[in-house]
């Protein structure tokens, strides 16, 4: 292959969507909200909250439990909470990229860590005496 040739196979594509650009989904699913007002970050916080009046849901859902009793369980289960709050999470912090690791089987060392298993707040008034 001669330098000319390599020199075009990197050139930039002019075709398609730019970069950073959304894709025809993701667009459709903005104007969807946007059209309806429906902020899913806003939803999400109310969920994680347990907001069981802006959703419009009950608070509390009667099931038959063990035994044949009927109980009064949360419409917002604390799991339902957790998944929300992780869903949260991934508007607010970027997913970190995955680092791999490895050792050689030859490798000889020693590894030690420490902690301290007072409370911070300990350490704060012994230093003051």
């Amino acid at each position: 292959m001669s330098n000319k040739e390599s020199e075009n196979n990197r050139t930039q594509k002019k075709a398609g969507r730019p970069k950073g650009s959304l894709n025809k989904k993701t667009e459709h699913f903005y104007d969807l909200s946007d059209k309806n007002s429906f902020d899913v970050v806003q939803h999400l916080i109310w969920w994680a909250t347990g907001n069981h009046k802006k959703l419009n849901v009950p608070e509390f859902t009667r099931k038959l439990g063990m035994g044949g009793q009927i109980v009064d369980e949360p419409t917002i289960s604390p799991e339902l909470r957790y998944q929300a709050c992780k869903d949260f999470a991934s508007f607010m912090y970027p997913k970190l990229k995955a680092v791999e690791h490895t050792i050689e089987k030859d490798a000889k060392g020693s590894f030690s860590f420490s902690y301290n298993t007072k409370p911070m707040n300990q350490d704060s008034k012994n230093d003051k005496d």
